[in-house]
């Protein structure tokens, strides 16, 4: 547990225009605890403190810039004097907990069907032990596409992406990873067929990936460049039948949607290419019918396929969607070559894949939405991942979010997030967030507030719990005061939990 002295000066300076704002805001503090004993963290299992320090503070600058039509920046930057400052000083709720915190910098062009940007990610470590993550420096990306209007041509059209990305360790004196420059182009053409009761639509693409590796030590992959060029042939086809319903005295639409995909991709081996930004497809049902089973472009995975659908939807008189529906599954032709590093080899040789299951509900006072992984030789559930929000009147707000990630199996994890925010009165309000992990029965981080509202200011009492490593926690206490139409010090409750359950 660590302590600070309580003056904290935060300030925050922010202008606004028609086509350009920025917001800048700063903390700091002259720490008498960091100044006598040094900054605590929690290293191998012990509690380690540094040189001593007195001044701690941060900095973000947050601004967007709309300079000609179709032109326009905009930037979202922080540093901070020492990576523990989040975790010990109340300025940013959500990152007390974080171990990175993303900062980019965008200048982006639009004019019709050409989109073109450069771009910089980076990522600020807030812990010692936390993960070096390439950052690319820059990304420069220009994109076309032209759908043909001409009758005879209806339903052709063509796209063109094309990415330059420069991967560094914005740290390299202190990592053992290779670092390159990638650089990407697809060609792609399409020809589709759109009609009320069902779709069709076939798409061929090319993948050119050429690696530029540089020569920091660290380039273990046998060349100095890197080649690959992969192509993607897919056909697409839906139908949708659809049926009336008198429920309850109100007229409603039921779908039912079949849905087929054809996929090959060859095969070229790609296992002495880094992992630059590439890893395993998230759970998402809409997953069943990608291009690639991996994210990122380090990997393009070789598959011939069929690709299953069955969904069916409830509609109100409106075509507002109500209730949803759906199941699917991959039917494998041949063998998958290309892995991840880490990727088990019997996941490449099955002939199909588990099931994947949809269900969401919508109103105008609650919404439900989960999508679930299914084992095909035992039918159990192995991951899945759901999201709740009940808001029965204005005063109400429940979130909940739920993660399963192999069940049952080796690396399993499955934890829970919920939290409520609840207007009492004119005046009161109360809210409550914690977030719990079922495989090692521990609760990782709770929070509760209580909040006073006056016509021209606001001020909020906040308790907080954190898990630390080894079992360790650290808690503190929070006093905020907002002046209305001007600025507050602290993170109000309110955005501390959307911005924890990523509502």
């Amino acid at each position: 547990m660590t302590s600070s002295d309580p003056n904290l000066l935060s300030n925050e300076f922010r202008y606004m225009q028609a086509k350009h704002s920025a917001v800048i805001t700063t903390n700091f503090i002259r720490d008498q605890v960091s100044k006598r004993d040094g900054i605590a963290s929690y290293e191998n299992g012990q509690i380690v403190h540094s040189d001593p320090v007195e001044e701690r503070w941060d900095m973000r600058i947050q601004a967007r810039q709309q300079w000609v039509p179709g032109l326009s920046s905009d930037i979202d930057w922080r540093k901070v004097s020492d990576k523990n400052f989040y975790a010990d000083l109340p300025t940013e709720r959500s990152l007390n907990t974080a171990t990175t915190v993303q900062r980019t910098a965008n200048l982006n062009y639009t004019n019709g069907a050409l989109n073109a940007s450069i771009s910089v990610l980076d990522y600020l470590r807030l812990r010692n032990d936390a993960p070096y993550n390439y950052t690319k420096r820059p990304e420069v990306s220009i994109n076309y596409g032209h759908f043909f209007e001409q009758e005879k041509l209806q339903g052709l059209g063509f796209n063109i992406i094309s990415k330059a990305t420069e991967f560094e360790i914005s740290e390299a004196a202190q990592h053992n990873k290779p670092e390159a420059l990638r650089s990407y182009l697809s060609p792609s053409f399409e020809y589709s067929i759109i009609k009320p009761f069902g779709s069709i639509k076939t798409e061929v693409v090319a993948n050119k990936v050429h690696y530029f590796m540089q020569d920091n030590g660290y380039n273990n992959t046998g060349a100095d460049q890197h080649d690959i060029t992969v192509p993607q042939f897919a056909l697409r086809g839906g139908l949708v039948f659809e049926k009336n319903l008198d429920l309850i005295g109100n007229r409603f639409t039921q779908t039912l949607e079949p849905e087929l995909q054809y996929l090959y991709v060859p095969f070229q081996d790609q296992s002495n290419i880094p992992l630059f930004d590439t890893t395993k497809q998230s759970l998402d049902f809409s997953n069943l019918f990608s291009y690639n089973r991996f994210s990122g472009l380090d990997r393009i995975g070789d598959t011939n396929q069929v690709s299953a659908a069955l969904t069916s939807k409830l509609l109100d008189s409106n075509g507002t969607p109500l209730a949803e529906a759906g199941i699917g599954q991959i039917f494998y032709l041949a063998e998958r070559k290309v892995q991840l590093n880490n990727s088990p080899l019997n996941s490449q040789t099955d002939k199909v894949s588990d099931y994947f299951v949809k269900l969401g509900f919508n109103s105008n006072h609650y919404s439900f939405h989960s999508t679930a992984q299914f084992s095909k030789e035992n039918y159990e559930l192995t991951n899945a991942n759901s999201r709740l929000k009940l808001a029965f009147n204005p005063n109400f707000l429940f979130l909940m979010t739920s993660t399963v990630k192999n069940y049952n199996l080796p690396g399993e994890q499955e934890d829970a997030s919920a939290g409520f925010n609840w207007r009492l009165n004119q005046n009161w309000s109360l809210g409550s967030y914690a977030n719990y992990n079922f495989t090692t029965e521990l609760k990782t981080e709770t929070s509760t507030a209580i909040r006073y509202d006056s016509c021209c200011w606001a001020s909020e009492l906040s308790l907080k719990e954190t898990q630390l490593a080894g079992g360790l926690y650290n808690y503190s206490i929070e006093y905020l005061i907002e002046f209305k139409g001007l600025s507050s010090v602290g993170t109000p409750f309110s955005d501390y939990l959307n911005d924890k359950l990523n509502f």
